[in-house]
């Protein structure tokens, strides 16, 4: 049977699903993975033309697909050997707009497509399999994304070690967290949450410790500004302040131009800390942080106390 699995990064969790149920069905299958973005397309042709009295059956995977040039020409010569004795997987990288129609009518002539749905964010795949997987809700899931990251195999294997941590017992996500390996960017988001909320001691004491203030400085820039966008738009009208996540969305949703890229529930998030700054303050501590960058570029001081010197203004 041939395969080919297309959308964003979380079709890699597709690919592994199918493989692991050919190989549970067909005992003792040969596997073979070949790599579209090494040009290894050419090998993986030969191979699933080759066909031996003895060799028994093959799983052969095409990783990348889309690295290769003219991937529907590797697609119409495979229609034209025989695949009796094998499976074929193609996995192929596609922006929203998906796979060609060439390629669709090519595939469906004597294959099967598997399409993962994409957000604008590209991670819709891994909050529903995370849901699927630890029976949590949407919340939690996008949580767990922020704090391992969206790399498929990274997140496979953190949910796996979850799922048998949690296994006959009830989800707890200040659990989980000791238990993952948390990105150091959702490290540093988490502590620039923190300063917004008042905690300045905490904040210093974890930089002076990790020593990552000029990634902090960044993190820390994306956020302000992100609030003060949140704030023009309250203003204008464009959006809701509100303790109620639904009624937030609805407004959200009516502009969510404004945040491409963004989950909803994250910029919700983000918001519950617009209650602890004016537009006019925002916009000062946007002019203090680069002045903070400058004179640190610019060796007007030392690194650690001119941070210092912003948090304490926050």
């Amino acid at each position: 049977m041939f395969y080919v699995i297309a959308g964003d990064q979380s079709r890699e969790l597709k690919e592994k699903e199918l493989i692991d149920k050919i190989v549970k069905e067909d005992i003792g299958i040969n596997q073979k993975i070949f790599d579209g973005q090494l040009g290894e397309h050419e090998a993986f042709l030969q191979q699933a033309s080759t066909n031996s009295l003895f060799g028994g059956r093959e799983l052969l995977v095409l990783k990348r697909g889309e690295g290769v040039k003219k991937v529907e020409e590797v697609i119409k010569a495979l229609s034209a050997i025989d695949l009796a004795n094998k499976e074929i997987i193609i996995s192929i990288e596609t922006d929203e707009k998906g796979l060609s129609k060439k390629i669709i009518g090519l595939v469906e002539s004597f294959g099967e497509i598997f399409t993962i749905l994409q957000d604008k964010k590209g991670d819709k795949g891994l909050i529903e399999y995370i849901k699927s997987e630890l029976n949590v809700d949407n919340k939690i899931a996008i949580n767990l994304v922020e704090m391992i990251g969206n790399n498929v195999l990274k997140l496979k294997n953190e949910i796996e070690k979850l799922k048998n941590y949690f296994y006959k017992q009830e989800f707890n996500l200040e659990k989980a967290k000791k238990l993952i390996s948390i990105n150091e960017e959702y490290n540093l988001f988490e502590q620039v949450d923190k300063l917004l909320k008042g905690e300045k001691k905490s904040v210093i004491d974890f930089l002076n410790k990790e020593k990552k203030g000029q990634i902090f400085l960044f993190w820390l820039g994306q956020e302000l500004k992100e609030l003060l966008k949140l704030s023009l738009l309250v203003n204008e009208g464009k959006l809701v302040f509100s303790n109620n996540y639904n009624q937030f969305k609805v407004k959200f949703d009516e502009n969510s131009d404004y945040f491409k890229g963004k989950h909803p529930y994250r910029v919700f998030k983000t918001m519950e800390n617009l209650k602890n700054f004016s537009e006019e303050k925002l916009k000062s501590l946007i002019g203090d942080l680069l002045d903070t960058e400058y004179k640190i570029k610019s060796g007007f001081g030392e690194e650690e106390i001119l941070i210092n010197i912003l948090i304490l203004k926050v």
